[in-house]
């Protein structure tokens, strides 16, 4: 008996469709037609990604784009796997994702006070150059255009507050004022709850990370815990209504048992070829 499938394969750019059809006649166990057919089908997923590669350069898509052949940046075309994934990206537009991120981290922030949601920051080369959505707006139209961005350079985004570190790993959000804990196991084996960042600054990260970190090109973005020092711009911290190094002292330890105070932080960290 005889048995056919039907692979058919779109590709919206070129408006062009391959369609294959798996014949078992031949071959009632299928292996040989099904992997010679597979073949044919990766080879012409090759073919149709590079001509719309091709096309969109014409375009003017951007020359130093990235490639990701079945989820790993770099693989080549010719080795993608049966039925895999073949994808081009541009490099950062950075401007749009700082003030995705900024706006993301405003609407995840609890408002109790309102002290949370007004101590975030925005740094460059260890320098405060926003404390608000609209003065990053205007650092993004009218002094970032200007900058060479160079290899280790990094934005970061930063809430100052003495309790943002807790709220954090509590995974208290405008959402959730509740912690959220997760399950571990100790060295011996032996399960134990603890809590697990998922605040404002972990989700935000987690958002932003997928949508804008495949075009870096060796950057990255990153979340985690940082003391004042590290961040190196001064001594005091920026907080609603006050100019940049103004404002209330760092929080630099706890006064209990002397361990370094960590602020949560998303960094961006750019180099010269990852940024448009």
């Amino acid at each position: 008996m005889a048995r056919n499938v039907e692979v058919k394969i779109t590709d919206n750019a070129l408006k062009r469709g391959v369609l294959r059809e798996l014949s078992f006649e031949k071959d009632l166990s299928g292996a040989n037609s099904l992997k010679q057919e597979l073949e044919i089908l990766r080879q012409e997923h090759i073919k149709i990604s590079k001509d719309v590669l091709q096309e969109e350069l014409k375009k003017g898509f951007d020359k130093n784009y990235t490639r990701t052949v079945d989820n790993i940046v770099g693989k080549l075309e010719k080795d993608v796997n049966y039925l895999g994934k073949i994808q081009y990206d541009s490099r950062l537009d950075v401007g749009p994702a700082l003030l995705e991120t900024f706006n993301t981290i405003l609407s995840k922030s609890p408002v109790v006070t309102g002290i949370y949601k007004f101590a975030h920051i925005v740094t460059f080369r260890e320098k405060v150059v926003a404390t608000s959505s609209q003065e990053l707006m205007l650092w993004v139209n009218t002094v970032l255009p200007k900058i060479n961005i160079k290899n280790r350079d990094v934005i970061r985004f930063i809430n100052v507050a003495p309790y943002a570190r807790s709220l954090e790993r509590k995974g208290v959000t405008a959402g959730r004022t509740r912690p959220s804990f997760g399950k571990r196991k100790d060295s011996k084996g032996a399960k134990y709850i603890t809590w697990r960042p998922s605040g404002v600054y972990a989700l935000t990260h987690k958002k932003i990370r997928s949508k804008y970190s495949k075009g870096l090109q060796g950057g990255s973005i990153r979340f985690g815990f940082l003391p004042h020092n590290y961040l190196g711009i001064g001594t005091t911290s920026t907080m609603a209504g006050t100019q940049p190094g103004s404002g209330s002292p760092w929080r630099t330890s706890f006064k209990k048992d002397g361990r370094p105070y960590l602020y949560p932080v998303i960094s961006f960290n750019l180099t010269s070829k990852g940024v448009l």
